[in-house]
């Protein structure tokens, strides 16, 4: 998990004042290089809605963090990759993103407490792997439009909506972390115990978020970190206090 500094946030509140929107940014990167150079991962977890066995479905759930100044999550991004290792990414009909507010959440239902949505593949962009086009890995995008509720750690899923012809897997993060990624089947196909499967991994997973211009300003007047940077803006020196 990470969370925005000082100076970064001042950097945010300085393009707000000078007229620019904030740029996009993750609450969670545990992929690396998005931009579709990005490698093969060894290892990885069943993650997906299995329409003819739903029993067996399953979330591969990891945390994040999110401050109150970045509360508006603008994607998903998952390292997804296919069990059998042939392309088959054309049996998906849909790129499920469930936001959970505990892991333990995932064991009760799929259907995230906190946020659930279906995209279609239509509106999802999949970037092959450079180094694995044999294996299928895919570098999966998926756009979203939800603002969290509130500051705090959550928890994401990414499941493909699929039949049982292939299964489909999130990859393990090469990425320092702290390794508590979990798959929930509360359906009872897998002899998980409490319906959790600790994998101590991290999921190759991003949330991308771009901050609300009004709680980043508030939270920054609160500091007194947006009055210093008026000032500069206007070349009027603040008195100390």
């Amino acid at each position: 998990m990470r969370r925005l500094g000082h100076f970064s946030l001042c950097l945010l509140a300085a393009g707000l004042l000078a007229g620019t929107a904030p740029a996009q940014h993750f609450l969670l990167n545990q992929i690396g290089d998005t931009s579709g150079t990005v490698t093969h991962m060894p290892g990885a977890w069943f993650s997906q809605t299995v329409t003819d066995l739903p029993n067996f479905s399953t979330a591969l759930v990891d945390d994040f963090f999110a401050n109150s100044y970045e509360l508006r999550l603008t994607a998903v991004q998952a390292a997804v990759s296919t069990n059998s290792g042939s392309n088959n990414f054309n049996l998906v009909t849909g790129w499920r993103v469930e936001i959970y507010s505990s892991a333990s959440a995932a064991a009760t239902s799929l259907t995230g407490d906190v946020f659930s949505t279906t995209v279609g593949t239509g509106a999802v962009t999949l970037t092959p792997f450079t180094n694995t086009p044999s294996f299928a890995d895919q570098l999966v995008n998926i756009p979203i439009d939800f603002v969290l509720p509130g500051a705090g750690t959550y928890w994401v899923a990414v499941m493909p909506v699929a039949n049982s012809t292939d299964f489909f897997l999130v990859n393990n993060s090469t990425l320092p972390g702290n390794l508590n990624a979990v798959q929930g089947n509360p359906g009872g196909g897998f002899p998980f115990p409490g319906g959790l499967n600790a994998t101590n991994n991290n999921a190759a997973y991003a949330v991308v978020a771009v901050p609300e211009p009004g709680t980043l300003l508030a939270g920054l007047a609160a500091s007194g970190s947006v009055a210093l940077l008026w000032a500069r803006r206007r070349r009027v020196p603040v008195a100390a206090a």
